[in-house]
């Protein structure tokens, strides 16, 4: 079933002037978030079944672990499907176009296993697709640039990721944004024995009480028809596909797989009842499951950026209510260009409606430790690569000199600890390193809104303590991070990416190669 945006009903339904004025008067937004949570973008109400991955009837689920073939291409025709999808078969043999999952699937992989896809580009432009998140020591060359249109490449790479959540999408320089908005992004599973072991002890099941959240947002027109457009930021969010969405779920621990797949804008995600906030206990980041969990009661989501929540319903009575909304935070992207709603409006995502308690009701509380420690984290202090931020204002420096095409030869396969400072005029910048994943040493100065979220005296937030690809730098914040770049074991010289997380800013060039040495015997 292809999934939901915007009918013409709906357009009648929600009211053309209504919408129109959403468009031309930015106040309406907040005037509108008074009245969370029965208001998101474009709908009044949250009544929408939202697909789910594991169900009859939701998007489908693929073994990664089996030969993949993959198609770049026009998305499923009629409906509300988004114009462009990755079609995906079992078998590098199977014809794709007698495929029968169109769309953008959940790819389930396990840790260790050899993950191999045969990608044709059947658009007539080019796309780079590119696996967030996956730690992997590739076995094919990656190509130097996008894929052209006709194109083909097969990725294969042994995984070593830690159980945890991962985002697919295209990357292409130049078009990533509009690219992504038009429905190039999926989602992909990594499990292994410590996952397993937590989802049995929980109850955990996909479609039920383990939830994979796309949120998404797209641009859409005066019918409701997905338009191709430059803009930094949609006038229409999803998730899983839909528009005011509704989930079903149990008096029981349910797991929230939240993944950020906006071209640009940033999310505070978080749990409300009644307009009051629900702790929740983070289980994991980026590039996997937590060692030691932690109560929250929200985090920041950068574009790109996942976090796991682990939400205790159990004393939930059947009936009630629950929105999944992006708070309030301070943000000025683009001084002078307006995004509707703007960055850091409050609003709501989808709503959760509690059910009667499942058959197996645990008694035990929400786990304190959950996986593997990880290596203590070095000192913070010692001397670092400094990367300055200035956006938008000019250009940024690494180590004094500006990005560009010219790639940063690294000199030797070892940790650093990166450093970036953001102009105190400037804007919320997400940063990501492709194909690696880090650790932040600490954060400095900031707006205070950002300083209260800090829970350790290095001035780190709760989601600060996974493994991360992506980290959102603050106006006047300071950010050290450790990227250890010994643990690459590709026996030539791989480019890693680095760049701006935000795909409109990458698109305009905000993105630099970085090249280890060949891997020495």
């Amino acid at each position: 079933m292809p999934p939901r945006i915007l009918h013409r009903r709906d357009i009648l339904r929600y009211g053309l002037a209504g919408l129109l004025s959403l468009a031309t008067h930015p106040l309406a937004w907040a005037v509108a978030s008074e009245r969370l949570p029965v208001t998101g973008f474009g709908a009044r109400t949250f009544d929408t079944p939202v697909p789910l991955h594991g169900t009859p009837d939701g998007p489908a689920m693929l073994e990664a672990c089996q030969p993949l073939a993959v198609s770049i291409g026009p998305g499923a025709p009629g409906g509300n499907a988004a114009p462009f999808a990755f079609t995906m078969a079992r078998n590098t043999a199977a014809a794709l176009e007698e495929s029968s999952h169109p769309g953008s699937p959940l790819l389930r992989l396990q840790s260790g296993c050899t993950f191999r896809a045969r990608v044709s580009n059947k658009l007539t432009t080019p796309c780079t697709p590119f696996w967030r998140g996956l730690l992997a020591d590739w076995q094919t060359p990656l190509p130097a640039s996008p894929l052209e249109s006709g194109a083909e490449h097969t990725y294969a790479a042994t995984v070593r990721n830690r159980a945890g959540t991962l985002l697919y999408q295209a990357l292409t320089p130049g078009m990533a944004a509009p690219q992504v908005q038009l429905g190039l992004c999926g989602l992909m599973l990594v499990e292994d024995a410590t996952e397993r072991l937590f989802a049995r002890q929980y109850d955990l099941h996909l479609g039920t009480t383990d939830l994979p959240l796309l949120i998404h947002d797209c641009t859409l027109d005066g019918l409701g028809a997905y338009a191709t457009t430059q803009a930094a930021f949609g006038n229409a969010l999803l998730v899983n596909g839909v528009i005011g969405g509704v989930i079903d779920v149990p008096a029981a621990f349910v797991r929230l797989r939240l993944a950020n797949g906006c071209a640009s804008r940033i999310l505070d995600v978080a749990l409300q009842h009644a307009g009051k906030d629900l702790p929740v206990t983070l289980i994991g980041t980026d590039c996997g499951l937590l060692p030691f969990t932690e109560r929250v009661e929200g985090s920041f989501l950068g574009p790109g950026e996942r976090v796991e929540y682990l939400a205790d319903l159990r004393d939930i009575p059947a009936g009630t209510d629950i929105y999944i909304v992006s708070r309030a935070f301070p943000s000025s992207y683009f001084p002078g260009r307006t995004a509707i709603p703007p960055e850091g409006t409050p609003f709501a995502l989808l709503r959760l409606r509690v059910g009667a308690p499942t058959g197996s009701r645990i008694t035990t509380p929400a786990p304190m430790r959950l996986a593997e420690p990880f290596a203590p984290l070095p000192a913070p202090g010692g001397p670092a690569r400094r990367v300055s931020i200035v956006w938008p204002h000019g250009l940024h420096a690494i180590d004094g000199q500006a990005w560009t095409d010219t790639p940063l030869q690294l000199p030797h396969r070892q940790r650093e600890t990166w450093e970036f400072s953001n102009a105190a005029d400037g804007v919320p910048y997400p940063l990501y390193c492709g194909g690696l994943a880090f650790r932040v040493l600490t954060r400095r100065g900031g707006p205070p809104a950002v300083q209260a979220r800090a829970t350790h005296p290095e001035g780190r937030h709760p989601a600060d303590e996974g493994l991360k690809d992506t980290v959102i730098i603050w106006p006047g914040e300071t950010v050290r991070i450790s990227l250890d770049f010994s643990v690459r074991r590709a026996p030539a010289a791989i480019p890693l990416v680095f760049g701006a997380a935000r795909l409109d800013a990458f698109d305009a060039g905000q993105r630099r190669t970085i090249v280890l040495p060949p891997l020495t015997r």
